[in-house]
């Protein structure tokens, strides 16, 4: 071999450029000394990046993982968006998807609740049918004939409550546009029962002609004097 190489110069044309001879061990050494290279410009552009740049691709990473992960913490608008076993939070600022709640946890929709469960008194809770006392409602059709759609002060959000009863205390109803449909602040009497003012509050009763209606407000006004 080394002869070969010693008489490729006495055989090339005058005034030729011959290859230079390569070893294959040499093409080897330079073509690791390239990956070393590119290896370490990797390293010095990435000590490079700002706090910022750093943190953006960590969020990408992060964002890409809970897309798999059944989008937890995904951005959404209906519980249709977060996926199986899951639900949509919404927030004054964004919505996110959140992993659906168990028996007896915390809730202010159905829609929180995993599976068959429903959001009754503010718990997720099982055996239980929509519209029944205590669910959560967004209009008075969402609750039985005999229970309205009311806010419920412990709770801060709307849910089938029990109308009042005869002698029961009541509220006269107010004069709002929309209150047949949205929630109410407090529930009509039941039946055809009437919220009548007695001097010291009203009281569910049923309707009375005027004499005795004349009658009851004397008694009341006697009793309120002897107090």
């Amino acid at each position: 071999m080394q002869a070969v190489l010693l008489l490729l110069p006495l055989l090339a044309p005058s005034g030729a450029i011959l290859p230079e001879p390569t070893h294959p061990g040499i093409r080897l050494i330079q073509h690791n000394s390239l990956q070393e290279e590119e290896r370490a410009a990797a390293a010095v552009q990435a000590e490079q990046q700002t706090p910022v740049q750093q943190e953006s691709n960590l969020t990408t990473t992060t964002a890409q993982s809970t897309h798999v992960d059944n989008n937890i913490d995904a951005v959404c608008v209906t519980a249709e968006d977060c996926g199986k076993e899951r639900y949509c939070q919404h927030d004054s600022r964004d919505s996110r998807c959140k992993p659906c709640k168990g028996v007896d946890v915390s809730c202010a929709e159905d829609e929180e609740c995993c599976g068959l469960t429903l959001c009754i008194w503010g718990q997720c809770s099982p055996n239980a049918t929509k519209g029944q006392a205590g669910g959560t409602c967004r209009l008075q059709a969402h609750c039985g004939p005999d229970l309205c759609c009311a806010f419920h002060a412990a709770l801060l959000f709307p849910v089938c409550s029990a109308k009042p009863i005869e002698r029961e205390r009541c509220f006269p109803a107010s004069k709002h546009l929309n209150e047949e449909d949205t929630p109410r602040k407090h529930c009509p009497c039941a039946g055809d029962l009437h919220c009548q003012n007695l001097g010291r509050g009203s009281m569910c009763l049923r309707a009375v002609d005027s004499s005795e209606e004349a009658l009851t407000d004397s008694l009341y006004s006697a009793i309120d004097y002897i107090l």
